[in-house]
């Protein structure tokens, strides 16, 4: 199969690129520079707080995503398996910067997009701008359940809350990385309650812990 044909049949599958003709991604192509890339080694992409530039999409391979607290105490890292757009709604506005560290493992393969010519170029076909603007909304709609969620009066529904919180996907295998003492500061219980309610969700085989880590294999298990 043709390069340009794998190449268009997987921009398909994302969602800025759905309902572009055939002949529309042709004139893009040639009036634009895709920058298309392999992987060879694992490779960070974007650091957290990094100004955007480009519009990045992952079309083959994995994605690993790490969300820092503001104050670097812990962590969130996650794994997603699926073509995806790396943050589009961080390319334009008033704070360009991603909000998470992007990564991808050996074998992806990638396509980046200038932000000149996403504002040129692609934002004059009327697909591509619906796409976009649908995208952005869904994202506000989404922080918006966020902030009207009734904190839970459950420990472990409130360690779920956190963790949904803080997620790029809702769904697939994540690690937080943070200390028992702070994990009890952010649900407001102790210690003890917190080892408890970890250990209640091992032996249910949703979480695994370590010395500083909580793995949970399937967060949407996990529900809050």
């Amino acid at each position: 199969m043709p390069r340009s044909r794998v190449l268009f049949d997987n921009l398909l599958l994302l969602p800025l690129f759905q309902g572009l003709s055939r002949e529309d991604f042709l004139n893009i192509a040639g009036s634009i520079r895709l920058a298309f890339r392999r992987i060879e080694s694992r490779q960070t992409l974007f650091e957290q707080d990094e100004v955007c530039q480009t519009l990045c999409f992952v079309l083959k391979g994995r994605l690993q995503v790490t969300t820092r607290s503001d104050d670097h105490a812990y962590s969130l890292t996650e794994w997603y398996d699926r073509p995806v757009v790396i943050q589009p709604e961080a390319l334009f506005g008033r704070h360009t910067r991603y909000s998470r560290t992007f990564g991808v493992e050996a074998g992806a393969e990638i396509l980046e997009i200038d932000k000149a010519a996403v504002r040129d170029v692609l934002f004059d076909y009327p697909t591509f701008r619906i796409n976009f603007l649908n995208y952005l909304s869904a994202q506000t709609e989404r922080l918006s359940r966020h902030t009207r969620r009734t904190v839970a009066a459950d420990v472990d529904e409130r360690f779920a809350q956190f963790v949904f919180a803080r997620c790029w996907h809702p769904a697939g295998p994540k690690q937080v990385i943070i200390k028992m003492q702070r994990l009890a500061e952010e649900l407001h219980e102790t210690r003890l309650t917190i080892s408890q309610m970890l250990r209640r969700l091992s032996e249910r085989g949703l979480v695994e812990t370590g010395r500083g880590h909580i793995d949970i294999p399937r967060l949407e298990l996990l529900k809050p």
